[in-house]
């Protein structure tokens, strides 16, 4: 129930945010930037934070951030899915302890991760019990795809969720079928931390650090969990709007007529 996270911010600021629409460049004013938009919305604002990919954060500081631009191209991405079942809890031979399990590489495994879902988020088996009266049911999410094993994702949906049954048959002793499952696909939906990227991260944020009112934030920096992100976004907002009060305000939003502070998701 409920419209999640990412639809309850969306409808508490639906009246600043502009979606389905890509941001085409970034421009420097003499106070403040100027974001142009696909749709050829030009909105002029104090500071603009970019919260989204390497590669879109890439294009956009090419001008302006030279040097974070080519360190940000050369991040890696790894795309995953998740397998989401519901199963009986009668299907294993034993309660699910823990909050699930990791699969080394060379496991030979499908599944790289699983999480024991209703175990993890109590609130989870407390909604699955309530819609489903008399089931004793259990959630289980089941992640595929390493980075640079993308191949296992060209696999349909129904061939990915019987690997995910098979490979928890192995590791658990589960024995039956899901009553549901929900299979979802992340592309290139992980940044890869390679040898060096903490070096990386200081590098990017200390070049963008020398355009006054350009900020970047997101799972490439601090952390790819949602958690982190959040963390990260709050720390840098907060430093790119304590800078802006020692900045004179720029002249309004050519489209709306107020000072805004710039967003690209």
């Amino acid at each position: 129930g409920g419209p999640g996270l990412v639809g309850a911010l969306a409808e508490r600021h639906a009246d600043s945010l502009r979606v389905g629409s890509r941001v085409r460049a970034l421009e420097r004013l003499p106070e403040g930037w100027r974001v142009r938009l696909d749709s050829n919305e030009r909105i002029a604002c104090d500071g603009v934070l970019l919260a989204c990919p390497a590669p879109e954060a890439a294009r956009l500081l090419a001008e302006h951030a030279p040097g974070a631009s080519r360190d940000l191209g050369g991040v890696e991405y790894a795309s995953m899915a998740l397998v989401t079942m519901a199963l009986p809890a009668s299907a294993f031979p034993e309660p699910l302890t823990g909050t699930g399990f990791l699969v080394p590489a060379g496991e030979g495994l499908t599944v790289k991760a699983a999480t024991f879902s209703s175990n993890k988020w109590p609130w989870i088996a407390e909604e699955l019990a309530a819609a489903n009266p008399g089931d004793d049911l259990v959630v289980l999410r089941c992640s595929i795809g390493r980075f640079g094993e993308e191949r296992v994702l060209e696999r349909s949906d129904e061939e990915l969720a019987a690997a995910a049954v098979r490979d928890l048959a192995t590791v658990t002793g589960m024995a039956g079928a899901p009553v549901q499952t929900r299979v979802t696909r992340w592309t290139d939906g992980l940044p890869q931390y390679a040898v060096g990227h903490a070096s990386l991260v200081e590098r990017v944020r200390a070049d963008v650090a020398r355009s006054p009112g350009l900020g970047v934030c997101g799972a490439v920096y601090g952390g790819v969990g949602v958690p982190a992100c959040v963390a990260d976004a709050r720390q840098q907002a907060d430093l790119l709007a304590g800078a802006l009060t020692t900045n004179s305000p720029t002249s309004g939003d050519e489209a709306a007529g107020t000072n805004q502070q710039g967003v690209n998701p």
